[in-house]
């Protein structure tokens, strides 16, 4: 009921320093609101916030910017209403805003408002988007003091290369509150990793294998082959008559070849083993070999 007889003087007073003399902007923003002011005493608020509103927006000025604060305070729409006082205040664009007894009335009103309201102060980097229940309220470090109703609140500020904020803070009226954006780099991404792949080395071929090795070693191999089938032969014939005898009589004289046998089946095979050993040894690890008339000498690296 206060608010609404504020709200009726306050209209008055503009009515009193109002003129009709020319139809301007200013005239027909006057003659809104009077008619919203007769709503206005017939409790239709609502019909003359949309009265109020046109005003504004034909001759935006401390006086309309008065009216629809006074009316959005009889609305109980808190937020809006303290937003309007605080604009009208904010100007000083004829004598009606500048009179004592009317901004004693916006302020009164405005004091009201702000016993439903909470305020939210922002501080942060520099260039965070800040929002509170999906609405943008600036980027800091401009964002504005901003009211809100009692209740629970949704805050979220974003900005490049930090990961997004947000925060549930509890509202109550009448305070005013410091809300600090704390932004956290986003992670790096790391790079995948690399794997490394060696060439693949060229194959070189196996040098040819020099004329000597082969001859030597088959010459050797040969040789070997001989001496060991040799060897093998007079083991075999070691003990047996050397002489023709008549039937019913005994040779006496037998071969006595086994020591020689085995003599050359040594022989043989240590000569077939150095003749395989100079074929198949690989050129770059190739053995030496030493033969004189006592032995064969096989040097190399094994």
């Amino acid at each position: 009921m206060r608010l609404l007889s504020s709200a009726l003087i306050l209209t008055c007073l503009l009515l009193g320093s109002s003129s009709w003399a020319a139809d301007t902007p200013a005239s027909q923003a006057d003659e809104l609101i009077s008619q919203g002011f007769k709503l206005r005493v017939q409790g239709r608020n609502a019909e003359a916030l949309d009265l109020f509103t046109k005003a504004n927006a034909l001759a935006p000025s401390g006086k309309t910017l008065a009216q629809l604060g006074s009316v959005e305070a009889a609305l109980r729409r808190w937020v809006n209403a303290e937003e309007y006082l605080e604009a009208a205040l904010s100007r000083h664009d004829s004598p009606w805003i500048e009179t004592t007894a009317n901004r004693a009335l916006i302020e009164q009103t405005l004091a009201e408002a702000r016993k439903h309201v909470g305020r939210l102060r922002f501080d942060g980097p520099v260039g965070a988007q800040v929002s509170v229940d999906g609405r943008a309220i600036g980027v800091l470090p401009q964002a504005k003091a901003i009211g809100v109703l009692p209740g629970t609140v949704n805050i979220s500020a974003t900005a490049k290369g930090f990961q997004a904020f947000r925060k549930d803070l509890v509202i109550e009226p009448a305070t005013d509150q410091l809300v600090t954006i704390a932004l956290l780099p986003e992670p790096v991404a790391l790079p995948p990793p690399v794997t490394l792949v060696q060439p693949a080395q060229p194959i070189e071929p196996a040098p040819p294998r020099s004329p000597w090795r082969l001859w030597t070693g088959g010459g050797l191999a040969l040789a070997g082959l001989g001496g060991v089938g040799v060897g093998i032969g007079w083991i075999a014939f070691d003990g047996r008559p050397s002489c023709d005898a008549a039937s019913g009589s005994v040779c006496m004289h037998v071969y006595d070849t086994k020591t020689l046998g085995w003599v050359a089946l040594g022989a043989g095979a240590a000569s077939l083993a150095v003749g395989a050993t100079l074929l198949l040894w690989p050129s770059e690890h190739a053995p030496a070999v030493s033969v004189t008339a006592q032995s064969i000498a096989l040097t190399g690296a094994f």
